[in-house]
């Protein structure tokens, strides 16, 4: 379907990125603009997740910041799957959503989120960066329900999967980008973070961090350090302290991300987003930042159809006790890389 952006300006200069800002492209659809009630409404829901997510990453000690380089609406209808949705978002030459790739070129677009409205459980699904590799980048997608982008965080979850978090290790004992990078329950379900389920647990208590084994809340780590243990498996109640530290997955793909398109001066503009502050709840108990090994790890028989380089989309439940999460969604069909 045709792109149509809300506004731009034409690129003047091109710069090799540091990793510190991962530049965003965000479209929705005719749907999701309806949900909120306008193109006005979208634009504020949206820089509200942008700037929720940069507290989130200040939060955790992530050093990259996500800037909105481009918004714009789609003529494209949602399935009742988002993994079909997620498919015609990545294919370049499927007829559904092209001009996205032509834009995200255009406004070099390191990531790109597509807003749906969906009657679903599942809020979003993207791709999940594993192994860390240049090529990711035709994968680089996302899509998301407007209805939980902000204030449930599914936008920050599901970006997260592209710079290769995975969830916590009850419901996904596979790998992401490193053996490291998975989310964290507390003790007692205290707590999840961002890229965490919760899903052993009767009720959960989502907090704005990810996985970080040198902060604390109400006295616990919101992590556990590289190197303790990888033997947790999933649906096991009674797994021990596994490795948790997504601040350190996002800090280390960071410079990979932001290579993903070299960034565009000046992009396109975008108010900014202005966000009350969360208020810390995290204490940090050591400023050294864990040093760990990048592991390549093969891609489970169950969730490749092609390649072993596709990537794996998951899925992000919404924040319901009757939601039921599903730890991998199978792609229903697979993406044609981008060449």
């Amino acid at each position: 379907g045709a792109a149509q952006p809300s506004e731009g300006n034409s690129a003047t200069t091109v710069q090799t990125d540091n990793g510190s800002t991962i530049d965003v492209l965000v479209a929705y659809t005719p749907a999701a603009r309806q949900y909120v009630g306008s193109a006005a409404a979208v634009a504020m829901e949206v820089e509200l997740a942008v700037g929720l997510t940069n507290q989130a990453y200040a939060n955790s000690g992530i050093n990259q910041r996500l800037q909105l380089v481009g918004l714009v609406e789609v003529a494209y209808t949602e399935t009742t799957n988002m993994n079909t949705d997620l498919d015609r978002l990545t294919n370049k030459r499927d007829g559904y959503m092209d001009a996205i790739h032509t834009k995200r070129d255009e406004v070099g677009a390191d990531l790109v989120a597509l807003l749906l409205q969906v009657d679903s459980d599942i809020a979003g699904v993207g791709w999940l960066l594993k192994p860390m590799d240049a090529s990711f980048e035709a994968y680089a997608f996302s899509v998301a329900d407007i209805c939980c982008i902000a204030n449930d965080l599914v936008f920050a979850h599901e970006l997260g999967h592209n710079m290769g978090a995975a969830h916590d290790w009850y419901v996904d004992d596979a790998a992401g980008a490193f053996d490291y990078s998975h989310g964290y329950v507390g003790p007692a379900c205290s707590f999840k973070t961002i890229m965490a389920y919760g899903s052993e647990c009767p009720w959960f208590n989502p907090i704005p961090y990810f996985s970080n084994p040198d902060l604390l809340v109400e006295g616990a780590a919101i992590g556990v350090r590289p190197g303790t243990n990888l033997g947790c498996r999933i649906g096991n109640l009674n797994n021990p302290p596994c490795d948790a530290d997504n601040r350190l997955t996002l800090n280390n793909s960071a410079l990979t991300v932001a290579n993903f398109r070299q960034h565009v001066n000046p992009p396109a503009p975008t108010a900014t987003p202005t966000v009350t502050p969360v208020p810390p709840m995290a204490t940090a108990t050591s400023t050294a930042t864990p040093t760990a090994r990048a592991t390549t790890t093969t891609q489970p028989a169950a969730t490749v159809t092609a390649t072993a380089l596709l990537p794996t989309p998951t899925g992000e439940p919404r924040d319901t006790a009757t939601a039921t999460p599903t730890a991998v969604v199978n792609p229903t069909t697979t993406p044609d890389p981008a060449s």
